[in-house]
């Protein structure tokens, strides 16, 4: 592609006169070994100049030609069994200048490379290449940046974030995906960003940026992505925030949420438990909250999707798409418990000799209750359809996960086994497991690791056989006299789970065992 660009782009510039150059991402990844996604092409020639030189073009030319932008048609090479001629659309850009500032400012064409460069945002994609190969570093930090990892904007932070709020969004992007390090420390990052207007950036470019963001390989709790997120307004922007205040809100037991609780060794020196740790030698001094327990299992969700896992039944082709849904599933799996505080309990444990008294909130319905905040999110956020249902499975069935063991029937396990995604159900069921420091004493009381699950024999049953079809069918009521109605389902339904559970393949020992039953004063 690059060297087709040169011959059919770049030298036809340079030969009439101009220059023309490889701008922005293209440069700077080719730089650090990377290969680019596409090429940005710029130059001083105008867009009338540029029609001197080229002799086909774009329908939407002349719109953009406005901004300084022509499209231009260049034929691609021909293929051996297709003579037919095609074009590619290529967009180049003259250089450019602002001559007012702010949200809106006014641009002018100019032949200057430096006052180009002094528009675009960071210096390490302010960098320009020849069609010799050599760089051009307008603004002098570009290169030291880039061979020092360093994300800096180009000139007046505060301009170009004003220029285009979305930057902010940009400016974290790249330290969740390219672990480039900020220039600027949390402090300064928050008075740039104070006060940006978000309300003329669309939805659709703000989603391209979080998916791309969660999906980053350094965005993980407490690195400087994820702080920078707060920083910048991107979670308040797009409504996190306000979650995880709430979320911050609730107290969770010692025994089972031991995670971001205050602890006192035997040295009565406080710390913060973060891990699986050993605290059989500890005391509880500060109740953790549902908001360190879901930042948790969201850093752990992240170590099993790029540091891998073993539970082979829970393989899963990671791309970009299911990584950012994994991600923002392991955030939101208890968003729940903030909004179904059913009130408080104190219990009395005995730990370490000593006896404790703890108040916390009750939550038992959270996967419920959380299943319509967890809507109201991703509606705001305009995620499509089915990734709205992904996030909404997560939090309905997380707990389902832990117990998937327990049930005494097979019917109930197939529930959640043939659910289209149970395996990423179950992959943040592990994180949720892996992200719970529970005090040593109660371990024994808790579910099982989801290994174990996994290993279950009727779990494994169901895993490798198939469900059967329904043996009884509504015409074989017909035929038994049962008159169509509401009691049809119910019917069929609970000949299909005898016919599962037992193995029962006799359509009228089914329909004896399954005829009596009656509908709930709910109808059900």
């Amino acid at each position: 592609m690059k060297r087709l660009l040169i011959n059919k782009v770049l030298k036809p510039i340079v030969k009439s006169g101009f220059k023309a150059y490889f701008v922005g991402g293209c440069v700077r990844d080719e730089l650090l070994n990377v290969t680019p996604h596409d090429y940005d092409i710029t130059t001083d020639a105008t867009p009338e100049q540029l029609h001197t030189i080229f002799d086909k073009f774009s329908n939407v030319s002349k719109n953009a030609e406005q901004f300084g932008v022509t499209m231009v048609l260049i034929p691609t090479p021909v293929q051996a069994d297709d003579l037919t001629q095609t074009y590619m659309e290529v967009e180049i850009a003259t250089f450019r200048k602002d001559i007012t500032k702010g949200r809106h400012p006014e641009i002018s064409l100019t032949t200057d490379i430096v006052e180009d460069a002094m528009r675009r945002d960071f210096t390490i994609n302010a960098l320009y290449q020849d069609i010799d190969g050599s760089i051009y570093d307008p603004t002098d930090y570009g290169l030291y940046d880039l061979n020092h990892n360093i994300l800096r904007f180009v000139g007046d932070p505060k301009e170009r974030l004003r220029e285009d709020p979305l930057r902010a969004f940009r400016f974290v992007r790249f330290l969740s995906q390219k672990n480039f390090k900020s220039k600027y420390d949390e402090y300064t990052i928050s008075s740039y960003c104070k006060n940006l207007d978000f309300s003329e950036v669309s939805k659709e470019r703000m989603l391209k940026e979080i998916k791309q963001i969660f999906a980053g390989k350094y965005f993980t709790y407490e690195s400087e992505a994820f702080n920078m997120a707060f920083e910048t307004g991107m979670f308040e922007v797009i409504g996190l925030q306000k979650i995880f205040s709430d979320l911050d809100m609730i107290d969770q037991s010692f025994k089972w949420h031991s995670e971001g609780a205050v602890y006192k060794d035997e040295s009565n020196t406080l710390f913060l438990v973060k891990n699986r740790m050993d605290l059989s030698k500890c005391e509880p001094d500060t109740n953790g909250s549902a908001l360190y327990h879901s930042y948790r299992t969201f850093a752990i969700m992240h170590e099993l999707i790029f540091n891998g896992y073993d539970v082979k039944d829970l393989k899963i082709d990671f791309d970009e798409e299911k990584i950012f849904l994994l991600k923002l599933g392991a955030l939101l799996h208890d968003i729940g418990k903030a909004y179904c505080n059913q009130g408080f309990k104190t219990q009395t444990f005995i730990h370490n000799g000593k006896e404790f008294t703890e108040t916390s909130c009750i939550v038992n319905a959270h996967p419920q209750v959380g299943i319509e905040y967890a809507e109201r999110f991703c509606k705001k956020l305009r995620l499509s359809n089915e990734e709205t249902h992904f996030i909404c499975s997560i939090v309905a069935h997380h707990m389902d996960g832990h117990r998937l063991n327990k049930h005494k029937h097979l019917h109930e396990i197939y529930e959640l086994t043939t659910h289209p995604y149970f395996k990423e159900i179950m992959l943040v069921s592990m994180a949720d497991d892996l992200a719970s420091v529970i005090l040593p004493q109660f371990v024994s009381e808790c579910a099982d690791p989801i290994q174990k699950i996994m290993n279950d024999e009727k779990v494994q049953y169901c895993l490798t056989h198939p469900l059967p079809d329904p043996i009884l069918t509504g015409d074989d009521l017909i035929k038994y006299g049962k008159k169509p109605g509401p009691i049809f389902k119910k019917i069929l339904e609970t000949a299909y789970h005898i016919q599962i559970d037992q193995s029962i393949t006799d359509k009228d020992k089914l329909y004896k065992m399954s005829k009596n039953v009656t509908l709930t004063k709910d109808g059900k």
